[in-house]
This record gives C-alpha cells, sequence and structure tokens, in this order.
C-alpha cells in the first residue's frame, strides 16, 4: 500500500543496553499487517551494541527512525519520541517487548475512540515460555476510578498494550523512576478520554533480570513521591479518599511484612507504628 506522507501511527521505542532483546522488539514491529507506521528508536545512552543493531534496521526499512542522546532513564526516552513523533497515534513498545502482527491492524478498527488497550501475555526469558493471559486485564473496567485506585494491586497494563490518540497523551515526568507509567494513566484519564478495552492477547510482556526492581526502598520512596504528585492532581474532596485508600494500603503490606519476615515475628508492634507514622508524614508533608 502507499504510504502518506504522515505516517496514521507513530510507534515509540527507548533502547537502553537491550542487545540481548531488540532485535526481536523491532522485528516484530517490521512483521505488522498494518504497514503506514513510523518507527522512532531512541537510544537512551547505550554501551552495548544496541546502536549497531538499530543502523541494520535503518538500513533495512526507511520507516525506522533514530534519535540518539545522554542517557537521561526511560521517561526522558519516551518524550523525546513524542515530541519528534508526527502519526495521529502513538504506540509504545519498549525494546525487550513485542507486539503481535495484527496489533496495529486490530486496534485500529476502533478509531472512534481515543485509547485502546489490549490484553497481553508473558514471555518468561528463563525457560522460554509464553503464558497466556487469562483474562488478566479483562476483569477490570478501564476507567479513571480503576486506575487511581487498584492500580499495582489488583493490576497494571504494560504500556505497548495501549495505544492512544495523540492529542490525549501528557508527558512523562522524568524525576520519577518508578511508578512513572501509573501517573502516566491518571494524567491520560483526568483528559476524559473515550477508552474500549480487546480482550486480545495482542502484547508480550517479557519477564528477565533486568526489568525486575531489586531496591525495594527505592521503590518506595518513589512510590510516596508518586501519590503526592497523584493528590496535586484531584480535587480535594478525592485527595481525602485517595489519601485514605493509600494510607490502608501501606498498613496493610506493613501487617503482611511482619508476617512474612520471621525476624519481625517477636517484635515490639510500636515498629509498624513508627514505620507507618514516617510514611504517612512524607505523604502529607507537601500539605503542610
Amino acid at each position: 500500500m502507499a504510504l502518506s506522507k504522515k505516517p496514521l501511527i507513530s510507534i515509540i521505542i527507548p533502547c537502553y543496553n537491550q542487545e540481548k532483546y531488540l532485535h526481536y522488539t523491532l522485528e516484530s514491529v517490521y512483521r505488522q499487517s498494518f504497514q503506514d507506521w513510523e518507527c522512532i528508536m531512541v537510544n537512551d545512552g547505550s554501551i552495548d551494541n544496541t546502536e549497531k543493531i538499530i543502523h541494520q534496521w535503518l538500513n533495512k526499512d526507511k520507516r525506522f527512525k533514530y534519535l540518539k542522546k545522554s542517557n537521561g532513564g526511560l521517561s526522558s526516552a519516551r518524550n523525546i519520541g513524542i515530541i519528534n513523533a508526527t502519526g495521529e497515534w502513538i504506540q509504545f513498545l519498549d525494546a525487550d517487548d513485542l507486539i503481535a502482527e495484527n496489533k496495529l491492524s486490530t486496534v485500529l478498527e476502533n478509531q472512534s475512540y481515543d485509547l485502546i488497550v489490549t490484553n497481553f501475555r508473558l514471555f518468561l526469558h528463563s525457560s522460554g515460555q509464553r503464558v497466556s493471559s487469562s483474562n488478566l486485564l479483562g476483569q477490570f473496567r478501564l476507567n479513571f476510578e480503576s486506575i487511581l485506585y487498584k492500580w499495582d494491586e489488583e493490576f497494571t497494563i504494560p504500556i505497548h498494550c495501549a495505544i492512544f490518540r495523540r492529542e490525549i497523551i501528557p508527558l512523562f515526568n522524568e524525576t520519577l523512576k518508578a511508578k512513572e507509567d501509573w501517573l502516566f494513566w491518571i494524567q491520560t484519564f483526568l483528559k476524559n478520554p473515550k477508552p474500549i478495552f480487546i480482550d486480545k492477547d495482542l502484547a508480550t510482556y517479557r519477564i528477565h533480570d533486568n526489568n525486575m526492581t531489586k531496591d525495594k526502598k527505592l521503590l518506595n520512596d518513589y512510590t510516596i513521591e508518586a501519590v503526592n504528585l497523584i493528590r496535586n492532581l484531584l480535587p480535594e474532596s478525592q485527595s481525602n479518599i485517595f489519601t485514605s485508600v493509600v494510607i490502608k494500603r501501606l498498613y496493610n503490606k506493613l501487617l503482611e511484612y511482619q508476617t512474612l519476615n520471621t525476624n519481625l515475628l517477636n517484635s515490639k508492634s510500636y515498629k509498624i507504628g513508627n514505620t507507618l507514622v514516617n510514611v504517612l508524614l512524607k505523604i502529607r508533608k507537601p500539605f503542610t
């Protein structure tokens, strides 16, 4: 088919030291049955063979485009891609994940919507096993309340499950190193998009050692920072409800941690209280 001057879809792939997986990710883009796309590969300061692999694909197909920057993190790489994208729709894809060859053609049957989300399957890299979603997302309503209150507790949406109409998406927060997707989804839904969910496994999320968070303290710090940023986006009444839900969630996690950690089984209960107080102080600080 003849390609339009501006592609209908911009696929944004941030790349940082993913030489092991990048070829397979780009192959999944190349094999799309829908062909009116551009693929923006953003090299975020990789020091492995990422650039060599990128140039192989640049030579193979002119729809692949290349941007290179110093290392600034996943969100900054995605933002560079957004700023340079020319398509009406935005598809994010991390450099170690995959999309089914009919992903774009299937979602574009629903262009009366602003946000189209599909289901996904897991790929366990260590065993090479693909695990069906088993309705991972299909049991949740795709709305603002679910994103706000159930994210990470009951579900998350891998970013490459979705395709976004360009005008509804915000830029990613570049200070957060965790929970940035949660904030992004909330900011997106605050624009009142018209969403639809397609219960088909059209995306594959790869699980391997490098994408597992190891620093729990850092994760908790960024969770608290994300909570404060989200609170500032909400009306006061909803912010108070959100705060109560977060406090209850954190308290339950602390109780679970105490139960599972044998070193804490005989500890005094005030340790949980002190931990909770410290968390609450961090959450409430911006409002004092």
